[in-house]
């Protein structure tokens, strides 16, 4: 998504392909990797996982298809929440199934609930800055 504060009228953000599918797929592709790393281990956890990958692209595909009657702002923020809830959905998945730890590898490991948090934190971080974006270009009116 980008930034349009000189064109006078326009939202904050525009719709932008490269930002859009930027941050779907870099938003996603760690769970692909999870999956491939569970395959080995537990096939079913994996196509499972692989099913909460490939939903949140369709998702997220979806909403971009719909971008003449969704404002670029409530698009992301939604994008937000699906990439934010696929990957939750993921952790506890392959947490419950006792392969977290094993996928991890050496190295050391960081626990399900530190994904959690982290997963929290980042997302609630991209929440405010979109927000902040947004609500800057509302306040600053029309460009003469």
């Amino acid at each position: 998504m980008t930034t349009d504060s000189k064109s006078p009228n326009s939202e904050a953000m525009t719709w932008n392909a490269g930002g859009w599918f930027g941050m779907l797929v870099g938003g996603t592709c760690w769970i692909a990797i999870c999956s491939a790393l569970t395959i080995s281990h537990d096939v079913a956890v994996s196509g499972i996982v692989s099913a909460v990958f490939l939903s949140a692209n369709v998702v997220g595909t979806l909403i971009w298809f719909s971008r003449d009657r969704v404002s670029a702002f409530i698009g992301i923020q939604t994008l937000l929440i699906v990439i934010g809830g696929a990957g939750l959905v993921a952790i506890f998945i392959i947490d419950r199934s006792g392969l977290w730890h094993i996928i991890q590898g050496v190295g050391g490991t960081v626990s399900a609930l530190q994904m959690y948090m982290l997963l929290a934190v980042t997302m609630a971080g991209l929440f405010g800055l979109f927000w902040s974006l947004n609500r800057g270009h509302a306040e600053d009116g029309p460009v003469e």
